[in-house]
């Protein structure tokens, strides 16, 4: 059985990224656009990271035991989004 996925707009300015980056944020929580609450390690947002944080709609994939398998940026966001919380 292939991984499940879920879709996800994120919205971490770079000042909340820095908060990542020094370690006192590690986790990223928020909603799958079909209403599921989700909470990921941060981290896997590393690779679509710039100067302004990271602004994008996601699909992340997940194998059958909920452990992270994949992620990739479907769409762009606009800076103004709403930020996404982190732990």
């Amino acid at each position: 059985m292939g991984p499940d996925a879920v879709t996800v707009d994120i919205a971490i300015d770079g000042d909340e990224w820095l908060r990542i980056y020094e370690g006192t944020a590690c986790r990223v929580r928020g909603r799958a656009r079909d209403g599921r609450s989700v909470v990921f390690p941060a981290g896997i947002l590393q690779p679509y990271m710039d100067y302004e944080g990271v602004y994008g709609t996601f699909v992340i994939t997940y194998n059958s035991e909920g452990r992270f398998h994949s992620v990739h940026k479907i769409a762009d966001l606009p800076k103004d989004t709403p930020s996404t919380p982190l732990d």
